[in-house]
């Protein structure tokens, strides 16, 4: 895209051409004096050149109103037409030059612009009203149009903005009295064309409701903003700023951006650009009506109002210019326009008072940022703009490093230069190139200032004030922008226009101020009734143009019609001076009938004039008159005059004065003598010779000049005389003076220098004066010197206290003393000139003082005592230094800063000093002191937190208000703890275990609620970690940082690591424990000395055995993964998982025992319970371990209640005020109630765990003898829906219920919530919000997991949407051994859980999941992980006889366990296709298949099931009744889907598919397959009528048998109609279900929807998915066309296959294509209800197609946005991530993430290098790290398409995409 700036173009040719046959084309025109853009062109400098403003015509009395137009629009009568718009002028295609207005009535208007006619006008809407902003009156009564807007002179199309009400209220029907309401405010951006007024094509936009893309927080709210800056055109984009009414009401500082052809909106930019909650108002955009400004270079330059989010600190935190905040407030903005539009923040500038500005209401950006022209150029400030603000302060800005935050010395402004104005500005500044160039500044109630631009000596740009006007501005608000003119940009020819709101409303100046420093002079001015304030003149041709607030446009001009031509200027050449040179002719041709009154020359005595006719003298069109003219020079130089000839016309619109110039270069014969400089002065050191100084002698004439004599006079200019002397070297010595000899002649127009010295012998003022004699005239020279003694430099430091001063003596350092951490001292330096009255100045040479260095001691600015400061006798000079220790944690050691400042201030006996200063940074010391006083506790760090767990034992106190470090250190000392550590603000920590990793100091950046000057832990640089601050008792620790690596211990003494142990059923060692919050595998190997075993669980408990509970089984190692409470080193088992040790020795010898157990109830059906094991030998290490299992025999009733228990005790419903809510399930990695526990209580009762948790929320109890107490049940503990897990007995009652293995019995006391001081907020009854079911189809829950420190925990495949649910996510990664949900959209899958990824303690599994409020789906950085169920976890045989009316059940388990995991059933293992294709099998069971390889029989499903074989997936339906066909997804590893089916479908290739038909003749009759999983069984019978069933199970992974019968016979359903490829689990079985045959669809076509149009019925492709851009949603129950199109929004197609499957795509791929039968999509929505047959969802393998042209669809496939090329940014290549370490730091992710999302956040960072992954991720950094630096993937690696952008790619699965920041090395 090529940029053009708007305003700047050359003047384009008339032209007409002819377009087509079918449309009349549009012929535009640009006139060289037009004004189309706000201030003449896009820098908004307001320099114009164009507009033949002569000043000989402005300035004279021709020059005037030459119209008053007023504008008929006046709204319900409630006021005249205003004009806060600023008209622009454009010729059109007839070339005439017309004015265009807008007005605050939203009437628009073209005029004539030389007669202010109305051509043509238009109402675009009703105005808004005044009386709907309460008490905001800037603008009154009525608002419409208020913004300036732009003229395309491609197109003529005149852009601009319309303030308006809803559609609801364009019949005006509405008064201030009864005003619509602000919030039904309306903003449309409208394109006219300049013709005749009509809208273009596409236009208007509505602008409301327009997201902010960069905050997408942000809504744009018309009611709310207010359209007030200029607008931009560059290219194609056109951009318009918003800002507020008068800061009130919710808004944010806006630049919306449009395609200028498609109104298409390309850029919503928010100068709120968040974090901050949406309600946070500022940074708007509007500079008194100023407009947006444009480099024609890429850049956009504008300047913001005052804000709340006030993101940068109000002091000590610099922020350079280059990393922008994301709130853009008081800022003055450099924005790159990107390719497409939109806008990258590239540098800002923000006052250094921020914050004050903000609280005073005193905007920076009352002004527009303007760029200045290339004459205002330094080699050190190349580009240089200009802004004021409301504080009056104007600030000159080096355009290309604008100066960030308070990055200028002491923290102030990084500028050019600031110069304080008396009062606010509200008005751009003027601007002039000509005459070296100036600064116009118009100040509120005074004279407009009036700069001088230069460059230094160093090459910086300086504005110096040197004058002003001579008039003051309005003493109200309203005076305009600076606006200057020229005629071609000739010197000379310079005006200064400005407009004001009360005196002479237009005033017009000569720019160029006088030599004498006097105002400048006003050439002109007008009163203008009621001109509108910060009003800018507008100019046309020779014509300005001033809108009003009183209905009114006025025109100002002249008639520049000349009547004569009089062929002006006349030049007579050179003459000399006294001559009188040939005369010259003058002839006047008259061009209309006038009569000639007068010939005057305008007083000039170097030019006569003679031979004027008789006048008055009438003369007709073409008629002529002479007169002659003569020069006759009085002085030398370039001399001009004009000849005024005044005339009556005939016709009006000619001028009445019509002037001839005449010009003459004077010289002189005779010689013409001048001395220059005039005055010499010296200031010396008495005995010390000065240096030599020249005066030039000139002799200005064309002839020789001779001296006649040069006189000398001690006394005055006049004499007395006297005669010098002259010395042996030809000098002539004149008292103190002495001059080189002067010269007898000067050569014609030449000079000759005389050097000057001055050498006094006594202190004093001395004088001489010379005069020179000659034939070419005398002139005079003054020669002064003043000398003096020595100067004597007296060095000083202000005291401490600042009361009295410490004299300086070298190598002994100035010291500031003691300052404290936070704390500023600020003291003064001061060197005086002491060497009395006569002493000549201390002229400082040197000064290099500790300005803007390092260290706690600088200078506060670098103005005071800098080089070439004079300190005159008995003068002193002082600087400001300053010692500032910056906020540190306390107790570190306290440390000395120190600096130099190196000076020479010119004492002789000085010299050069290096001059040091001393301040020693205090920190405080707290808590217990040691005898030296410093604090016992140091500060070590800050480390990181929840790594894994929390890495101190206890948490003493949380102190929402009053938390300190040394209240924290005081409480852990007082526990004796070695290590205390503050976190989150409030929470105090102890413990003996140092945290494992120790980060950097910026990590911990939260303040404590007691002192918000101690730090008190925080959340990482980055926002994403939690941190702890960690203090060591020094006594106690030994300095090391380091923390041994984190392990299972694998010894300790005589104890050896036997194995982790999950608990099902009691603890696995019980007969002593303990816990303690200084746990470690050492103190409880102490403990338990005198047991066999000892074990840790739950990090903190201990305990001691003789034998291991048989029923505890052996898990893998890693599942014990919780650190110690007493070591960060250590694992101390995990939640019901038990660390076992056994001690070294022999083991006891391998037995078997039965013991028969029986009890029995009342209850109508019994239970017979039989269980026998038989276990192997088994290593798992050095020692084996064998136990003796029990034979149980049992009666017990079964209850017939999901609330009743097996063992007859049940839960009491309400225990000593405590209400029941249910039985709830221990969490994998804490306890569910963790505020107090009492441990294996032998006779536990609810009333004792009641009583021992009085004051607490909550009470629980488990495991018979367990009670615990909290305030706070954890979100990941859920409801159960049945009291199967709480069976319990309670050890002290049998009768009552007290939980079971891994669940509790809770109870609830509302009223203990309000008594509880043990935590900060109640919590509420648990009986309500989302919770983690424990079963989702195959998947059993483990509970909340953490992600990895740097890769996902699950990744192995993954999918976002706002679809999410547990059920969604379970399809999806069906297949895989574990699936988890994450950050409540977030869906990933693996067959593998690492080690590394905990179970997470803190809660943060608690987001409800996106499409199901009732379920969890994780959190951040947490997620809720399922498991694969087994098909047994039982080792025992059961059978059980139960019976229910009117029908009994019997059920028989049984299992054999042995050290290997192959079952001991036998299945013939069938062939693996295709050589088996066509052959038979039969199943041990006898029954007979025959095998079809890579056929699918599609529909008739019954269910399915995940089984590891074709083998397993045949007996599943040899033992599943009317099973008659099996379809197995072949799979290389892992489990795959089983489809049983009741009858043979249609055959449809698929090879994937190893199928099966049972032979004729073969019964499965008699046999209904159920799996166990866990403890819930895959099919659950919801209503049984009189039947005989026989389910009997035989999996391939276990050996386990269940079978149930029943007296009478059911009649099996036929199941719901469903895919080969779903994975639905059959969950119920009605007896009162019949087969039946699927409706038949409608055959007409379906209807659009969401923009999607049917395109028909197509195959899937059996290779690959026709359409798979995302992974399918499958949705057994809602799914609908509408779903799918919501669910596939960013992709031009998608298709709904087997009535429940959603696919998107791109494109249909060449593998599918539109089938002969349309009628092959006939299965019904799963969604669509009732009337199942109106919507269809495709059929089996077969899509239902929709389309969609929209052309922001995805449609090709995603590839690297931009080319490869995105902003300042260059794609480098796909790198590896496996996260060790990651490449780059993680910034952010997000389900809108897209490259450019990404690159702009590094940009705005500042990064060099930043990258994309897994769809929605955002890296960046500065280094690129680990596989980065040399492992390089494939490109088709990073395949993955953004989740905010489906046709970019971002990444893939630990693949980055690497972008690289131009010209950053590689």
């Amino acid at each position: 895209m090529t940029l053009l700036p708007v305003g700047m173009l050359s003047p384009k040719k008339l032209s007409v051409a002819i377009c087509s046959l079918l449309f009349s084309a549009r012929i535009y025109a640009l006139g060289a004096t037009d004004t189309i853009t706000w201030g003449g062109d896009n820098t908004r400098a307001g320099y114009q050149t164009n507009h033949n403003m002569d000043p000989a015509v402005v300035g004279s009395s021709n020059f005037g109103q030459i119209f008053r137009t007023q504008l008929p629009g006046n709204f319900q009568n409630l006021a005249a037409e205003q004009i806060f718009s600023q008209p622009l002028v454009y010729t059109g295609s007839d070339g005439i030059q017309y004015v265009y207005v807008a007005t605050s009535q939203n009437n628009i208007y073209k005029l004539d612009a030389k007669t202010g006619a109305i051509v043509k006008s238009r109402n675009l809407h009703v105005p808004f009203l005044q009386a709907d902003l309460e008490n905001c009156v800037d603008i009154n009564p009525l608002i419409g149009v208020t913004a300036t807007g732009v003229i395309d002179p491609d197109t003529g199309i005149w852009y601009l903005t319309s303030k308006t009400y809803a559609e609801t209220f364009q019949d005006g029907n509405f008064s201030p009295n009864n005003p619509p309401g602000r919030l039904n405010g309306r903003y449309w951006q409208h394109a006219v064309h300049t013709e005749d007024l009509s809208e273009a094509n596409n236009w208007p936009v509505l602008v409301d409701g327009t997201i902010f893309r960069n905050n997408p927080n942000r809504m744009f709210l018309g009611g709310n903003q207010h359209s007030r800056p200029g607008a931009l055109l560059v290219g194609d984009y056109l951009y318009t700023g918003y800002a507020s009414h008068c800061i009130q009401y919710n808004y944010t500082g806006a630049i919306i951006g449009y395609h200028k052809t498609t109104g298409q909106v390309v850029e919503a930019f928010a100068t709120e650009g968040g974090p901050e909650p949406n309600t946070i108002k500022g940074g708007g955009i509007w500079m008194s009506g100023g407009g947006l400004a444009y480099d024609g270079k890429g850049s956009m330059y504008f300047a913001t109002g005052n804000g709340y989010a006030s993101q940068l600190k109000t002091s000590g935190n610099p922020v350079p210019g280059r990393s922008p905040p994301s709130s853009l407030e008081e800022a003055a903005v450099n924005a790159k326009i990107n390719d497409d539009g939109t806008l990258t923040i590239i540098d800002f500038f923000m006052p250094w008072e921020k914050t004050q500005l903000d609280g005073a209401d005193k905007d920076l950006g009352t002004s527009p940022l303007e760029l200045l022209p290339s004459t205002f150029t330094c080699p050190n400030n190349r580009r240089i703009g200009v802004v004021t603000g409301k504080s009056g302060k104007t600030y000159w800005l080096d355009l290309d490093n604008l100066g960030g935050y308070q990055m200028g010395p002491n923290n102030l402004d990084a500028v050019i230069q600031v110069f304080q104005n008396e009062n606010s500005v509200y008005a751009g500044a003027g601007v002039m190139p000509l005459g070296g160039g100036y600064i116009y500044i118009n100040v509120i109630q005074y004279a407009t200032h009036v700069f001088k631009f230069s460059c230094n000596d160093a090459g910086y740009a300086v504005f110096t004030k040197v004058t002003d006007t001579p008039d003051t501005n309005a003493y109200i608000l309203g005076v305009g922008h600076g606006t200057t003119t020229s005629l071609n940009d000739q010197e000379g020819t310079g005006l200064l226009w400005i407009a004001d709101v009360e005196g002479q409303n237009l005033r017009i100046y000569d720019p160029i101020p006088p030599s004498d420093g006097s105002p400048l002079t006003r050439l002109n001015a007008f009163n203008i009734p009621g001109v509108t304030k910060f009003t800018r003149p507008v100019f046309g041709d020779g014509t300005v143009y001033i809108g009003t607030t009183q209905g009114y446009l006025y025109g100002f001009g002249s008639p520049v019609n000349s009547p004569l031509n009089c062929s002006s200027p006349y030049s007579f050449g050179t003459v000399q001076k006294g001559n009188i040179s040939d005369p010259l002719t003058i002839t006047c041709v008259a061009l209309v009938g006038t009569t000639i009154e007068n010939v005057n020359l305008t007083g000039n005595t170097n030019f006569n004039v003679s031979s004027a006719p008789t006048l008055p003298l009438n003369l007709a069109v073409g008629a002529s008159f002479s007169f002659q003219a003569v020069s006759a020079p009085q002085q030398v130089g370039s001399l001009s005059s004009d000849v005024v000839i005044t005339t009556s016309n005939s016709q009006s619109g000619y001028s009445t004065n019509t002037p001839v110039t005449l010009k003459v270069s004077a010289h002189s014969a005779k010689p013409l003598l001048a001395i220059s400089p005039n005055t010499v002065s010296f200031s010396v050191v008495v005995g010390q010779p000065s240096d030599a100084q020249n005066t030039l002698l000139w002799n200005f004439g064309d002839s020789l000049l001779t001296f006649q004599n040069i006189s000398f006079s001690l006394t005055s200019e006049t004499g007395p005389w006297v005669t010098p002397n002259t010395t042996s070297s030809g000098q002539l010595q004149v008292g103190n003076f002495l001059f080189n000899a002067f010269p007898a002649t000067i050569n014609a127009t030449s000079y000759v220098g005389v050097p000057i010295a001055y050498a006094p012998d006594v202190a004093g003022t001395h004088s001489v004066f010379v005069k020179a004699f000659s034939d070419g005239g005398n002139a005079v020279l003054d020669v002064l010197g003043k000398a003096g003694t020595f100067p004597k430099s007296v060095i000083e430091f202000q005291t401490v206290d600042g009361s009295g001063w410490v004299p300086y003596v070298s190598g002994i350092p100035f010291s500031f003393g003691t300052v404290y951490e936070s704390q500023t001292r600020n003291l003064l330096f001061r060197i005086t000139n002491g060497g009395g009255v006569n002493a000549v100045p201390l002229s400082i040479t040197v000064s290099k003082p500790p300005y803007g260095v390092p260290g706690i001691i600088g200078k506060a600015n670098n103005i005071d005592l800098a080089e070439g400061t004079s300190i005159f006798a008995d003068q002193s000079a002082t600087a400001m230094m300053y010692c500032a220790v910056p906020e540190t944690q306390v107790n570190q050691p306290s440390y000395n800063g120190t600096t130099t400042w190196t000076i020479n201030t010119g004492d002789p006996d000085q010299g050069k000093q290096f001059i040091e200063f001393v301040c020693y940074a205090g920190i405080p010391q707290v808590g217990p002191l040691l005898p030296n006083g410093t604090a016992q506790y140091g500060y070590v760090g800050c480390f990181e937190e929840n790594n894994p767990g929390r890495q101190l034992a206890a948490n003493v106190y949380n102190d929402a208000t009053n938390n300190t470090n040394d209240e924290c250190i005081a409480a852990c000392y007082a526990a004796n703890y070695t290590f205390a550590g503050t976190q989150y603000y409030r929470e105090c920590w102890c413990g003996n275990a140092i945290p494992i990793q120790l980060d950097l100091e910026r990590d911990c950046n939260f303040p404590c609620t007691g002192n918000s000057s101690q730090i008190c832990g925080g959340d990482g640089t980055f926002h994403n970690t939690s941190q702890i601050s960690l203090f060591a008792d020094s006594t106690k620790f030994d300095g090391n940082t380091t923390s041994p690596p984190l392990q299972i211990t694998p010894s300790v003494g005589i104890y050896n690591f036997l194995n982790c142990y999950a608990e099902t059923a009691g603890k696995t060692l019980s007969d002593q424990s303990t816990t303690s919050t200084v746990m470690t595998v050492e103190a409880c190997a102490s403990f338990c000395s005198a047991y066999m075993y000892f074990g840790l669980e739950y990090a903190a408990e201990c305990y001691c055995g003789a034998k291991l509970n048989a029923q505890s089984t052996v898990v893998d190692p890693s599942q014990c993964n919780m650190p110690c409470k007493g070591s960060n080193s250590e694992y101390c088992g995990a939640g019901s998982r038990m660390q076992v040790y056994q001690a070294n020795g022999p083991l006891p010898s391998s037995s078997s025992s039965s013991a028969p157990v029986s009890s029995s109830s009342s209850s109508s059906s019994s239970v017979a319970v039989t269980a026998s094991t038989s276990t192997s030998s088994s290593v798992v290490s050095s020692s084996s371990i064998i136990t003796s299992a029990s034979t149980v025999s049992s009666s017990a009733s079964v209850p017939t209640t999901s609330a009743s228990t097996t063992s007859g005790s049940v839960p009491s419903p309400s225990v000593s005020g405590y209400a029941y809510q249910g039985c709830y399930n221990e969490i994998p990695n804490g306890r569910a109630l963790s505020d107090k526990s009492e441990l294996a209580q032998p006779v536990l009762t609810l009333e004792l765990c009641a009583s021992f948790c009085a004051g607490f929320a909550f009470f629980g109890v488990e495991y018979a003898g367990e009670c615990y107490c909290g305030n706070t049940l954890q979100a990941a503990s859920s409801k159960q829906a049945d009291e199967t897990g709480c069976s319990m007995a309670c050890s002290g009652n049998a009768a009552e219920s007290c939980g079971g293995p891994n669940f509790l019995n809770v109870y609830f006391n509302s009223a203990a919530i309000t008594s509880s001081s043990t935590t900060s907020s109640a919590s509420s009854v648990p009986t309500s919000g989302p919770t983690a079911p424990a079963v989702i189809g195959s998947y059993t829950s483990l509970g909340c997991y953490t992600e990895l420190n740097n890769a996902r925990a699950l990744k192995a495949q993954s999918f976002a949407n706002s679809s999410m649910t547990l059920e969604l996510c379970s399809a999806f990664c069906s297949g895989y051994t574990y699936f988890g949900a994450e950050y409540a959209s977030e869906c990933y899958c693996d067959n593998s859980l690492p080690s590394a990824s905990l179970p997470a303690t803190d809660g943060r599994c608690n987001m409800p999941c996106a499409n199901n409020a009732s379920e969890i789906c994780g959190g951040p950085n947490g997620l809720n992980v399922y498991q694969l169920s087994p098909v047994s976890t039982s080792s025992s045989t059961v059978s059980t006889s139960t019976s229910t009316s009117p029908s009994s059940i019997s059920v028989s388990v049984s299992t054999s366990t042995s050290s290997s995991a192959s079952p001991t059933a036998s299945i013939k293992p069938a062939a693996i296709c295709p050589t088996t294709d066509n052959t038979t099998y039969t199943s041990p069971n006898g029954v007979v298949y025959t095998r079809e390889c890579y056929i699918d029989r599609v529909n008739n499903d019954i269910t399915s099931q995940y089984v590891a074989s074709f083998d397993a997936c045949l007996a599943l339906c040899d033992t599943t009744p009317q099973c008659l066909v099996v379809s197995w997804v072949a799979s290389t590893g892992g489990n795959s889907p089983c489809y049983l089916k009741f009858a043979a479908g249609t055959p449809v290739a698929d090879g994937r598919i190893y199928g099966a038909v049972k032979a004729t003749g073969s019964s499965s009759s008699g046999v209904v397959s159920g799996t166990s999983v866990s403890s819930t069984s895959i099919f659950s019978t919801s209503s049984v009528s009189p039947s005989s069933v026989t389910p009997s199970a035989t999996p391939s992974s276990s050996t386990t048998a269940l079978s149930t019968s029943t007296s009478s016979s059911t009649q099996i359903p036929s199941p719901a109609t469903s895919s080969s490829s779903s994975s639905a689990v059959l969950t119920s079985l009605s007896s009162s279900s019949s087969s039946s045959t699927p409706p038949t669809p409608t055959s007409s076509t379906p209807p659009s929807v969401s923009g999607y149009t049917y395109t028909g019925c197509y195959s899937d492709a059996s290779s690959s998915r026709a359409l798979s851009a995302l992974p399918a949603l499958a949705d057994g129950s809602n799914m609908t066309p509408t779903l799918c199109a919501s669910y596939c929004s960013q992709y031009a197609y998608f298709g709904l296959e087997y009535a429940r499957e959603c696919w998107c795509g791109a494109y249909l791929t060449s593998f599918s294509s539109l089938v002969p039968n349309q009628a092959d999509c006939n299965m019904p929505c799963s969604g669509s209800g009732s009337d199942s047959s109106s919507t269809i969802c495709g059929g089996p393998n077969r899509l239902s197609v929709y389309h969609s042209a929209d052309p922001s669809k995805v449609s090709t496939d995603p590839d690297i946005a931009g080319n490869g090329a995105v902003g300042n940014y260059t794609y480098l290549y796909c790198v590896v991530d496996s996260g060790a370490p990651r490449v780059l730091p993680f910034l952010n992710a997000s389900d809108g993430m897209s490259t450019e999302s990404c690159l702009a956040t590094a940009e705005q960072m500042g990064l060099a290098y930043a990258g994309v992954e897994y769809g929605r991720e955002c890296y960046g950094g500065n280094e690129v790290m680990g596989e980065g630096v040399n492992m390089r993937a494939g490109e088709a690696d990073c395949g993955m398409s953004c989740l905010g952008a489906r046709g970019e790619l971002c990444g893939g699965s630990s693949r980055l995409g690497l972008w690289v920041r131009n010209g950053t090395a590689a």
